[in-house]
């Protein structure tokens, strides 16, 4: 069974929240401030904004997008204000108010824990070599923890501190595509 499609509206928002963040990426990397990791600019920050949770909790979204309109807004009085001098003052005090009114979604909610490779594309997307040397990879290492249905239990997985993830959760649909790559070569590491 597979979930509904998201709203017009929400769609649009996670594209834009995507762009926003990619654009971000791409001029700290043009700058300089960010090196490549894995033949990719690296995520230079710890944290992103996470589409996923918003797919899941669309009050979260609903918040983010009125919050975004807000801001469209108190831009938009900020440069209408810089145009009529003489209703300057009323201009700008709807903008502030937009802002002040606005209910700003809690970072906690709405920002989750980044990999370096967050970002990243798959060089070979799909291909059916690639595919089978992932099949031939998981088979050597990975096949003793997750198991050969990637169900999390495989002979040696008792033993670990901390049970395998299993690959048949929902959920690992929504996760980037790099930060699962990040997941894969880095490993899980106890704390």
């Amino acid at each position: 069974m597979s979930a509904p499609p998201p709203p017009a509206w929400l769609d649009a928002l996670l594209r834009l929240v995507q762009e926003v963040q990619l654009a971000l990426w791409q001029l700290w990397h043009a700058l300089g401030w960010s090196g490549d990791l894995h033949g990719q600019p690296a995520w230079p920050w710890s944290h992103r904004i996470a589409g996923d949770t918003l797919l899941i909790d669309l009050g979260l979204a609903r918040q983010l997008g009125l919050s975004v309109l807000a801001i469209v807004l108190a831009l938009t009085c900020l440069v209408v204000a810089l145009g009529w001098r003489r209703r300057r003052m009323v201009w700008l005090g709807i903008g502030a108010l937009a802002l002040v009114a606005a209910p700003w979604p809690s970072p906690v909610l709405l920002v989750t824990p980044a990999a370096p490779t967050s970002f990243h594309q798959s060089p070979t997307r799909f291909a059916v070599d690639a595919i089978a040397t992932g099949a031939q990879v998981y088979a050597q290492h990975c096949v003793a923890c997750h198991g050969t249905d990637g169900r999390g239990e495989g002979p040696q997985a008792a033993t670990l501190s901390r049970w395998p993830p299993t690959f048949l959760s929902p959920l690992l649909g929504r996760r980037a595509e790099g930060e699962l790559f990040w997941h894969i070569v880095a490993g899980m590491r106890d704390g």
